[in-house]
């Protein structure tokens, strides 16, 4: 199937290798690299004159195979802008580290469920610093039954319809059905199991990641380096709860009112501030339930997370700095069994994917249980393009996708959409009707505004000795000193030191983007011996970051995809570089030999593009997640934020889930939420019996 000619492989192949040397790899491992260009060659020709013309471009005045490395070091920096450079480059990044041959090099076990996870093999065998302590103060079900589903019909208009089924929708839908509300709930993705995870970062990656067509602008680095890949969330039954890794601190109380505690400070100027229509009072109770239902570390007397080896690092240093808060989380991941699933076998890799369910999910937690009601319709693959209005302005359903790639319309009494800050909005920008012909629910204009997407940045170091941080949970490490608000430091707000680790494969990627040459591979190679941790803090609402559509590109169903703008606030960068050098002095106090900066990552945090407001002018929904403009139209995912704190959003996501669940209860039964009225077009309603499952929300011979 070779497109390749000899000298251009050969070539390709020492390309590779200079951009990316590692002298205890054989020309082997390079071999992959080019056997995955001939493949994306094959048949293209648009390719195979970029290597043709690349390659003629590097082998003047003599062929770059023959070149000493100095020289073809220096031929690689004057070819860095050209497609063939950048073709080999992007393949090389993926393909050379995404090898367990290169893994062992390296000292990367790899995935380990298969093996019962590190918890028996080594995740807490560093022995070169002490025991650090793993609490705050140190002194202080399987629901996998066969089930019966309902299949309600699409011109049921007594149905709560849902658009989404992660932490916002997934326990929604649960907690409605718990209450004896009839419940759809639509999923865009495919309904996964956890036998089906695939335990390898770019193949997981694939498998559960949303990557439908986005487009970015702003002077955000994410817009270069991963310009169609904004945000890292996912598509499939659970949504992004499937994919995460598990920190769940609560909102400060400040940060439920921004305005009052940061105007007038010096350097936040251009910041659309607004106080949140609740409190943390308010919300105080919604955690305590919230917390019960992960089943968080810490809480409800469920034990603290052993240290492994990369919190033991962590947690030294924290004290080496001086540092008082700091423990191994309040994290969403069972350290023994509990809830009808098992405690954690320290795999670490159980954040993409948690193949044994120790990390709480509602693809196995809160769907399953609203399932065993009667009462939830769960259709996955089901892709929502428009939420339908009636000429009294009130919301009649939703119009979708299916599986089939048919349109069907789902008739409901109260809608609410739980997409993700980007897709959320998307979704009411694209139901623009006559009524509301700047999208619905935005007569206010706030509608994609403000989009936050946390301040984050990472610090790995390398050490002279084994650290093997990607043994044990990934995230299970938490520091909260730096998380209160005080603007002596130069900004307003505060952040989050909490623990990570990624494999080789996403290390390679995400480390320096579209980083090369030896001080890179210098880095890699001290895999081993590297600790790592990220930084998550509060970004600044700015109006003009926000979600917006792009009338140029259409997505598979012929809708305008999301176009992210965002740019730093000064506040933002001056907050980053405190954090990272934060970050580094504590590494540098246990020794640390090298400490690296890593940037911003496509966002897992999506925050804030259908604001909670006190007046309608102000946001797009009430305190409830109730729209100001359509009363039976609700958001129920973090674009409901009106700012985003320096917390983790999951937490608070469950507990406004599980509030507005009972708002909408309440409401309903005093009759106070009013219902729209369509026609129905004369299509099959199809619904009417219920059909058995193999399992949850797998129906057989659905339509």
């Amino acid at each position: 199937m070779s497109e390749l000619s000899d000298h251009a492989r050969e070539t390709t192949l020492r390309v590779a290798r200079a951009m990316y040397p590692h002298d205890r790899l054989s020309d082997d491992a390079y071999e992959k690299v080019v056997r995955q260009i001939e493949v994306e060659a094959h048949g293209n020709e648009a390719i195979q004159a970029t290597i043709e013309q690349g390659i003629v471009e590097l082998d003047r005045p003599t062929p770059f195979k023959d070149l000493h490395a100095d020289d073809q070091l220096a031929a690689l920096q004057r070819a860095q802008d050209s497609a063939y450079f950048n073709l080999v480059r992007a393949t090389a990044v993926v393909e050379l580290y995404d090898n367990p041959l290169v893994w062992q090099a390296f000292g990367y076990e790899g995935p380990s469920v298969h093996l019962g996870g590190y918890v028996n093999r080594g995740f807490d065998d560093l022995d070169w610093l002490p025991d650090p302590p793993i609490e705050l103060d140190p002194t202080a079900g399987s629901h996998q039954a066969r089930r019966t589903m309902p299949r309600y019909r699409y011109d049921d208009e007594d149905v709560v319809a849902i658009v989404g089924s992660g932490a916002g929708g997934g326990t929604l839908a649960n907690e409605l059905a718990q209450k004896g509300h009839k419940v759809v709930l639509l999923e865009a993705g495919h309904h996964h199991t956890p036998d089906e995870f695939v335990n390898d970062e770019w193949r997981s990656f694939k498998q559960l990641a949303w990557l439908d067509q986005r487009t970015t602008s702003g002077s955000f680095r994410v817009a270069k380096d991963f310009p169609n890949l904004p945000a890292w969330i996912c598509k499939t039954v659970g949504g992004t709860t499937v994919h995460w890794a598990g920190c769940c601190p609560r909102f400060m109380e400040h940060e439920f009112k921004t305005s009052t505690y940061y105007d007038g400070i010096d350097g936040i100027d251009g910041v659309n501030a607004l106080d949140w229509p609740i409190s943390l009072a308010d919300l105080e109770p919604y955690y305590e339930r919230a917390e019960a239902k992960i089943g968080l570390t810490g809480t409800n007397g469920i034990p603290q997370l052993p240290a492994n080896n990369n919190y033991k690092v962590f947690a030294n240093g924290a004290q080496s700095v001086g540092y008082k808060r700091f423990h191994t989380g309040r994290y969403a991941c069972n350290p023994v069994p509990r809830d009808g699933r098992p405690a954690t076998i320290q795999d670490g890799f159980s954040f993409q994917g948690s193949k044994n369910r120790s990390r709480w999910s509602t693809l196995y937690t809160e769907i399953p249980k609203a399932l065993e009601t009667g009462k939830l319709d769960l259709r996955p693959e089901s892709h929502v393009i428009r939420v339908e209005t009636d000429d009294q302005g009130l919301a009649t359903g939703v119009t979708y996708i299916d599986a089939y790639g048919l349109e069907q319309v789902q008739r409901a009494r109260i809608v609410a959409v739980a997409g993700n800050a980007i897709e959320t909005p998307r979704l009411l920008l694209n139901s623009a009707a006559n009524l509301f012909p700047d999208g619905l629910a935005n007569s206010s204009g706030q509608l994609g505004c403000n989009y936050m997407r946390h301040l984050t940045a990472s610090v790995y170091a390398i050490f002279d000795r084994p650290v093997h941080m990607y043994r044990g949970e990934t995230m299970a490490g938490h520091i909260e000193d730096e998380a209160p608000n005080d603007p002596s430091r130069g900004f307003v707000g505060g952040y989050y030191l909490q623990l990570l680790s990624l494999g080789v494969p996403f290390m390679a990627a995400f480390m320096d983007p579209g980083g090369w040459g030896r001080e890179f591979t210098s880095a890699m190679e001290g895999y081993e011996n590297m600790a790592g941790l990220w930084l998550v803090g509060e970004d600044m609402p700015q109006r003009t970051n926000r979600v917006t559509l792009n009338h140029d590109e259409l997505d598979q169903y012929g809708q305008r995809v999301p176009n992210v703008h965002f740019d730093d606030h000064p506040n933002d960068l001056a907050m980053r570089e405190h954090a990272w050098h934060a970050g580094q002095a504590l590494y540098e106090s246990v020794g640390a030999l090298r400490t690296i900066r890593t940037p911003p990552y496509p966002a897992t945090h999506n925050i804030g593009t259908a604001r909670m407001s006190e007046r309608p002018q102000d946001g797009v929904v009430n305190a409830f997640g109730q729209t100001h403009d359509v009363p039976n139209l609700f958001v129920s995912d973090a674009s409901q934020f009106t700012t985003g704190a320096a917390a983790n959003p999951t937490l608070t996501i469950v507990a406004l889930a599980i509030r507005q669940a009972e708002y909408i209860t309440d409401q309903l039964r005093r009759g106070s939420i009013p219902t729209g009225h369509a026609v129905w077009h004369g299509r099959d309603p199809g619904g009417a019996a219920p059909e058995q499952t193999e399992g949850p929300g797998q129906t057989v011979g659905a339509p």
